[in-house]
């Protein structure tokens, strides 16, 4: 570096000043540079490489002759990163979750408005239109969701399942408004009260339906169904099969027409007898909640039923809940071949007859008082069915007899007050179905509901006969089925008599055709 500097100064001596100038400003800096001492390296690891790798470095030192040169030291290599640890698997849950039912929809037309209700709820009572009679509707409160949740094994091997059914039969939508004094009426449409507030539906109410428990219950099942107790809110045993209808299957056909039971809480026990030659026996228990016209009013201090007029629950309980005393009922059936059904509703079997009974009794006195006589009702009720597949066809039917069944659907649903008669009454009905083809099928229905007459008059009933028929095709594709269906409606009718006019009896018609599509899942 000094050897340079030296030759840039000689260059410019003979110049002018201003060149001198310029060589110092040239010349200085290397003469740092050359001044500046060498920077001693941090001692390298014992790691020797060739000498070419190490020229041209800032402030190397130049290695002496056969010397061997240090090298630099080299970043430590980096690890590879380890292989991301497999995800652990969840741990499956031990609850199965299930989803069951049926979607429905159905437009229909009556020229009748019904006391039942109207589309699917057309059961009895059609009102009398002298014109202007038909009108049409829709209908999708049948739609029904079965929610069920199995677990894994408890006490010993059952298997435990859940059911929880709703519809969308709970009625349209309510808005509570402050209003006039309404009268309370019962099932029979007699006044047994007054209440301060009514409710109203809003306009679009039935559009906006609300749902309706159907079905609460906890299930255990021992051998795969030889053995099962059911906890719950399930259907009476007085329901074993009912009628095929697209249309009609919440409020099934026969309702008021010779079919019984409903749902109440309780405890049922289900058995079957394996037999030879594919013959089975079912035994089936049931203890349920009691009831008797559980929407009366509360009594008043002076109301002491069941005297006259007394058409009241003291304390607001029920006067079948006042005996103490649950509903029993039982149920034995007998069943051969496994023949499927064409419609949902029937047992899959080639022949089944069955037989059920049913007893309960209320505390016409009610709770809090007793009545020195006719302080008890029974209920009492034979019932008989069968259904039989013959090649393409199907035949079924289903018969009652007994005393005071309006609450399990009786004597279309009529219950008399506390200080009523014994009522007696029977029905039937029946239906036949044909299959065209595996999806196509038609059906034919008809039913009857019948209390005695003059009993029926004595306990202030309104309606005094009910009868049904039905014709319905049907195509039914896996889950997807479309019925078109035609119901004609009969109901015999007692008009009390006045001061003016003495009491008779009438008989109004209904019809009904409607056009159902049903999705079953």
């Amino acid at each position: 570096m000094s050897i340079a500097r030296l030759q840039i100064a000689r260059r410019f001596e003979n110049r002018p000043l201003r060149w001198g100038i310029v060589a110092s400003v040239i010349v200085v800096p290397f003469g740092a540079i050359a001044q500046t001492p060498p920077v001693t390296p941090e001692p390298p690891p014992p790691t020797t490489v060739p000498a070419a790798q190490t020229q041209g470095s800032p402030g190397a030192t130049e290695p002496a002759a056969g010397a061997t040169s240090p090298s630099p030291a080299l970043p430590p290599a980096i690890a590879p990163l380890p292989p991301a640890p497999a995800p652990i698997a969840a741990k499956p849950s031990p609850f199965t979750f299930a989803l069951h039912g049926f979607v429905s929809g159905g437009i229909y037309l009556q020229d009748a408005a019904f006391a039942s209700g109207q589309g699917g709820g057309a059961i009895f009572g059609p009102n009398k239109l002298d014109s202007d009679r038909w009108f049409l509707g829709g209908d999708v409160r049948q739609t029904q969701l079965k929610f069920t949740v199995k677990g894994p094994e408890v006490l010993g091997g059952a298997s435990p399942m859940a059911v929880v059914e709703l519809d969308l039969l709970g009625g349209n939508q309510v808005t509570t408004v402050p209003g006039p004094t309404a009268i309370v009426r019962d099932a029979m449409g007699m006044p047994i009260g007054t209440v301060g507030n009514t409710a109203t539906s809003v306009a679009t109410g039935d559009e906006s339906v609300l749902p309706r428990l159907r079905l609460a219950y906890a299930e255990l099942n021992w051998g795969e169904g030889t053995d099962m107790l059911r906890v719950g809110q399930q259907h009476n045993l007085l329901v074993y099969m009912i009628p095929a209808s697209a249309s009609h299957i919440g409020v099934p056909l026969g309702y008021g027409a010779g079919q019984l039971g409903w749902r109440t809480p309780g405890i049922t026990y289900l058995h079957k007898f394996a037999l030879p030659d594919d013959m089975r026996v079912d035994l089936h228990l049931q203890v349920n909640r009691n009831s008797w016209i559980d929407n009366y009013p509360v009594c008043a201090a002076t109301q002491i039923p069941p005297a006259a007029g007394a058409n009241c629950l003291p304390s607001g309980i029920s006067l079948g809940e006042a005996s103490t005393l649950p509903q029993l009922e039982a149920r034995v059936v007998f069943s051969t071949g496994k023949k499927p059904s064409p419609w949902p509703y029937y047992p899959a079997s080639d022949f089944t007859v069955y037989a059920i009974g049913h007893w309960d009794q209320k505390d016409l006195s009610g709770v809090g008082a007793s009545a020195p006589s006719g302080d008890t009702l029974t209920t009492l009720i034979g019932d008989l069915g069968f259904k039989a597949a013959l090649g393409p066809a199907i035949i079924a039917g289903n018969a009652w007899y007994g005393k005071n069944a309006g609450a399990v659907y009786g004597n279309m649903i009529q219950m008399q007050a506390p200080n009523g008669p014994d009522v007696t009454g029977f029905g039937a009905w029946g239906q036949l179905g044909f299959s065209i083809t595996k999806e196509l099928s038609v059906w034919a229905f008809g039913g009857i509901d019948q209390p005695t007459e003059s009993q029926a008059i004595a306990a202030n009933f309104t309606r005094l006969q009910n009868v049904q028929a039905a014709g319905q095709i049907a195509y039914k594709d896996g889950p997807y089925a479309i019925g078109l269906e035609l119901l004609h409606i009969w109901t015999k009718n007692y008009v009390p008599g006045t001061a003016m006019t003495a009491a008779s009896t009438t008989t109004l018609e209904g019809n009904q055709p409607m056009a159902t599509v049903d999705y079953f899942f």
